[in-house]
């Protein structure tokens, strides 16, 4: 019980995290005057820290062999990451934080409610009902009211 709620406090810390993150970009942004050399520079400092973190911890690097077996989708979460930096330099100054994190949930939850359905990509599957749908249009009216107010 006690993990469960430090997993949700962590949850909850990397959305203000996540949120700090486009503020943050977006300011670095406008002092490059490039929101590509900013989102450069984002990674490069979160490279440096990973590998340090990955130094820290001592686990060994996976063998050539593992790593060739692996499919190759695995290795774009990347290429996620980036579109995620910057959509928040670019698109959170305009529209505000709160309608740019309701948006960035909504798609969460509606790519979550396919991969769910689905066991897309070898995740459980849970099949879509009316209870999950409702969910996603209380949140899709939330939006709404965000940009609206």
């Amino acid at each position: 019980m006690i993990m469960t709620w430090l997993l949700i406090l962590f949850a909850l810390a990397a959305g203000g995290g996540f949120t700090l993150q486009a503020v943050v970009n977006h300011n670095l942004k406008l002092t490059l005057n490039d929101p590509v050399k900013a989102g450069f520079v984002s990674f490069f400092v979160a490279t440096v820290i990973l590998l340090l973190f990955s130094f820290i911890n001592r686990r060994p690097w996976p063998s050539p062999a593992t790593v060739s077996r692996a499919p190759w989708w695995i290795w774009i979460g990347g290429v996620f990451g980036i579109f995620m930096v910057l959509s928040g330099i670019i698109v959170a100054p305009r529209l505000g934080t709160a309608v740019y994190i309701s948006l960035i949930v909504t798609g969460q939850l509606l790519a979550s409610l396919f991969i769910d359905h689905y066991g897309f990509l070898g995740f459980q599957q849970h099949p879509i009902n009316v209870w999950r749908v409702l969910g996603a249009v209380f949140l899709l009216c939330g939006v709404v009211l965000m940009r609206k107010f």
